[in-house]
């Protein structure tokens, strides 16, 4: 094995060690916590019943699990989260231009709770919280205590219609985490009163800590949820707009100040469901429906190109494919032009008559073969004078009839040859010479 071989051999087991390395922080990372309002959540703070029931109902759902330039034409997006959950990746400008532009062209986009996912220019956004991160938040899962099995108050049922009540019970903080978890005291339930239609009818619509909505001057919007008292948020107005549809140009952003109806533990009993489906029904009819795990969620399974690509490294594989053509361009270019091959040597006189008198001696006919080549010598000084091959006897006298004296000598000498080989059975290679200098004599 060369140098350059154990070198490649290196540089390709170091490579595949720093692949596999990434792969498993990435699986780590992924695995690490269950996000709350994931599709693939089964838990009480996850969301897998509602894609069930996207299914039961007949829309066709589907996990989103890359950025946003790529959404189809007047189809249905779902972000959801809170304050607490966070974004595992955080909306990058173009894909805020691109969420901006896909609404106008018919998109509609259901944001519930997501303080960051609402970009500016669709005319509703959530009034930033200081105590709320873009980032997950990464915590240990805690062990269930008595008071996780306790009711959920939204549950109980509200001691007055369109009062806010305190939850029952605040999570149980792990001591480990507590520098993540310092300003979550407890979760405040609000009761809500459907405004206008989809939702009329419905009863009060319970809500966990619930953000608030800013709707832009000049919008066309539309309140559909309303929160009559919020005694934990005195600055805001008494009819405090928690769910808002606003329309951006052909299409609509329908804005839930909070997603925890949406959950699991309460998309049955709390009329999340119910809710859901309406909005399904009046806004979701004309295209697929989308959950986005790409930036709230926990992912989902993806090729290895498209995550490179994803994770920013087209132009450096772009810039690598381009040097390893040039590398092959000039392995395999020619130095200087194309060289036609060498013509073969043609065989000597030597071979050839090495190869004849080989041919002779295995025909074992000495005769036979001197009156062939005494015939070939006179042939050949037939040609040279322009007359007609015949006998020796025969071409003498005609050579002697045209002055030419010395040729008609030449020929008879080679019958004279011919008579002397027949009178000596070994003599062949003599004749062969007497023939070759009787032939240069008779064509000088």
């Amino acid at each position: 094995m060369t140098r350059l071989q154990r070198a490649l051999l290196a540089a390709s087991a170091l490579a595949l060690v720093c692949t596999s390395a990434v792969v498993c922080q990435r699986v780590a990372d992924r695995g690490r916590f269950a996000g709350a309002y994931s599709s693939y959540g089964s838990g009480p703070k996850g969301v897998r019943a509602l894609f069930l029931l996207a299914q039961q109902l007949g829309a066709q759902p589907a996990r989103w699990s890359q950025d946003l330039a790529a959404l189809p034409a007047r189809a249905m997006l779902i972000a959801l989260g809170d304050c607490d959950s966070g974004m595992a990746r955080p909306l990058s400008r173009y894909e805020e231009q691109e969420l901006v532009r896909w609404v106008a062209d018919g998109g509609v986009l259901l944001v519930a709770g997501a303080r960051h996912y609402l970009p500016k220019g669709l005319g509703v956004r959530f009034e930033p919280e200081p105590r709320c991160r873009r980032e997950v938040r990464f915590v240990r899962p805690r062990q269930q205590s008595e008071q996780d099995e306790a009711v959920p108050p939204e549950l109980e049922g509200p001691p007055t219609p369109g009062a806010s009540v305190p939850a029952a019970a605040g999570p149980s903080v792990d001591p480990d985490a507590t520098d993540d978890l310092d300003e979550l005291a407890g979760d405040a339930v609000v009761w809500t009163s459907p405004a206008d239609a989809p939702l009329l009818g419905l009863d009060p619509i319970p809500m966990r800590n619930p953000g608030r909505l800013v709707i832009d001057d000049g919008a066309a919007s539309r309140v559909i949820l309303s929160m009559p008292d919020a005694p934990e948020m005195p600055e805001s107005p008494i009819q405090r707009e928690v769910g808002v549809i606003v329309r951006h140009g052909k299409g609509h952003v329908i804005a839930l100040a909070s997603a925890s109806m949406l959950q699991n533990r309460a998309l049955g009993l709390a009329d999340g469901g119910v809710a859901f489906a309406r909005l399904l029904r009046a806004y979701a009819a004309a295209g697929p429906l989308l959950f986005d795990e790409y930036h709230l969620g926990v992912g989902e399974r993806r090729s290895l190109m498209r995550y490179l690509r994803q994770a920013g490294a087209t132009a450096f594989i772009a810039q690598l494919l381009l040097c390893a053509l040039l590398l092959l361009w000039r392995c395999g270019a020619r130095f200087g032009g194309v060289r036609d091959p060498e013509p073969a040597a043609p065989a000597g006189t030597a071979s050839f008559v090495a190869a004849l008198g080989g041919l002779f001696a295995r025909a074992r006919d000495p005769a036979g073969a001197a009156q062939v080549l005494v015939k070939q010598a006179l042939g050949r000084i037939a040609a040279y004078h322009h007359l007609p091959p015949s006998l020796a006897r025969a071409l003498a006298i005609e050579l002697e009839q045209r002055g030419l004296r010395e040729p008609a000598q030449a020929v008879r000498s080679i019958a004279e040859a011919e008579h002397a080989l027949l009178a000596d059975q070994g003599g062949l290679v003599k004749l062969s010479r007497r023939l070759d200098q009787a032939v240069a004599r008779a064509c000088r």
